[in-house]
């Protein structure tokens, strides 16, 4: 059995100019975030075909810069942005099976809970009247995901895999009630916009060993990846 602890610390100072008045008066704002996380992870044989694996971990995402400031076109700038806070569960399983020195078979299986707090978006506005948009990062109250991946990887010999993975997250915003609003959200328990939540891929590949050379191999091979429609804004 194997265990590990992880403990960090966040830290961020930024600084930008707030404008005062309207005829241009600017004052120097500065902002400073530190935060500490912490995480925990085991795994455990089972047998040596059989891994467990469980980990958790207290988490802060930092606003990135173009987040932050937005970038002097398409993005508008929220220099208020906080951090996103969140607490994570994995739970997965690998399974390895050789039949013989000619096939080999990986599968790997996760399970992923996360409950976020001050989840950093990207909001799209409807149309204006001049028919543009503005997009901009902003902070939802509370967001919580339940996903699952699947991947699977299948070798013979040393000469072709083919494999590939699935992925389906659920994330839901769970804000019922948007500040200073006592009336339910309308967008309680609908599903985040402008993530995908079902997407995957597939491969295949051939190996030619010493091609034109002792130590050369070439690989031949094909990808497909997948992705679920889905919505950019709120269904509302």
């Amino acid at each position: 059995m194997g265990f590990k602890c992880i403990c960090k610390n966040y830290n961020q100072k930024g600084k930008y100019f707030e404008e005062v008045k309207k005829n241009e008066i600017y004052k120097n704002v500065e902002t400073t975030v530190n935060k500490l996380g912490y995480g925990f992870a085991a795994s455990y044989f089972v047998n040596p075909t059989l891994q467990l694996k469980a980990s958790y971990e207290k988490a802060s995402r930092l606003p990135e810069n173009n987040e932050l400031f937005g970038d002097a076109q398409d993005l508008s700038a929220n220099p208020t942005l906080k951090p996103e806070n969140s607490h994570n569960i994995n739970v997965g399983l690998s399974y390895t099976k050789k039949w013989n020195e000619n096939n080999h078979i990986i599968i790997d299986a996760n399970y992923t809970y996360r409950n976020a707090t001050d989840f950093i978006r990207l909001y799209i506005s409807p149309l204006s009247s001049n028919n543009k948009r503005e997009s901009k990062y902003l902070n939802l109250r509370s967001v919580l995901n339940n996903g699952v991946d699947l991947n699977l990887k299948y070798f013979y010999k040393n000469q072709f895999s083919i494999g590939g993975n699935l992925t389906y997250q659920n994330i839901i915003n769970n804000t019922k009630y948007e500040p200073g609003q006592l009336v339910e959200s309308s967008v309680y328990k609908d599903r985040m916009p402008n993530i995908p939540y079902l997407y995957g891929n597939a491969d295949a590949a051939y190996y030619l060993h010493h091609f034109g050379g002792k130590h050369n191999t070439l690989t031949i091979g094909y990808n497909l990846q997948y992705i679920h429609a889905f919505f950019w804004t709120f269904q509302v």
